[in-house]
């Protein structure tokens, strides 16, 4: 498990390092530091979660954490957290709000953001690569969990971005 949350890790540098290969100004560079700081502050702040929840939905987050990329079925969760699928269902909604499936979309929603702020991949490619079943499902999961589009996402970002180092 620990491996996996690594090679995420590894990935979303890899993302950073290649946003910050096309740069050439030194504010955009900070600029960049800026907000590689405040996304590595929020994923510590939803990736520990502490005391929060039990052992085995804690695992189930870590797992699903660095799986984005792959099928994940409760399952296989379940076999993680040591637990019944059925008893890990109503688990993880008692102790987070929401099902396993609605935290699923919402983290790969997440990682999505950070792919069309920092890559120029299609968003067929960041479909794909989060596992989603088409890339029309992958807009309307997007939608429902940014209140927009990927690509009004992305176009709204590049902009704000934009304006933002040139201050």
């Amino acid at each position: 498990l620990h491996v996996d949350v690594a090679q995420a890790e590894r990935r979303l540098g890899d993302v950073y390092m290649q946003r910050a290969e096309t740069l050439s100004e030194i504010r955009d560079v900070d600029a960049l530091c800026v907000k590689m700081l405040a996304d590595f502050t929020e994923r510590c702040a939803h990736g520990r979660f502490k005391n929060e929840v039990s052992e085995p939905v804690r695992r189930c987050q870590e797992y699903i954490s660095g799986h984005l990329h792959f099928d994940i079925t409760l399952a296989v969760l379940a076999q993680q957290a040591g637990l019944t699928p059925h008893y890990l269902s109503r688990l993880f909604k008692k102790e987070t709000g929401i099902t396993v499936t609605a935290y699923i979309q919402r983290e790969r929603v997440q990682e999505a953001k950070n792919l069309l702020r920092f890559t120029n991949y299609t968003y067929l490619e960041i479909s794909n690569f989060l596992n989603f079943v088409s890339q029309s499902y992958f807009i309307q999961i997007f939608k429902r969990y940014a209140g927009m589009t990927p690509q009004e996402y992305r176009v709204r970002y590049m902009v704000k971005s934009l304006s933002e180092n040139k201050k």
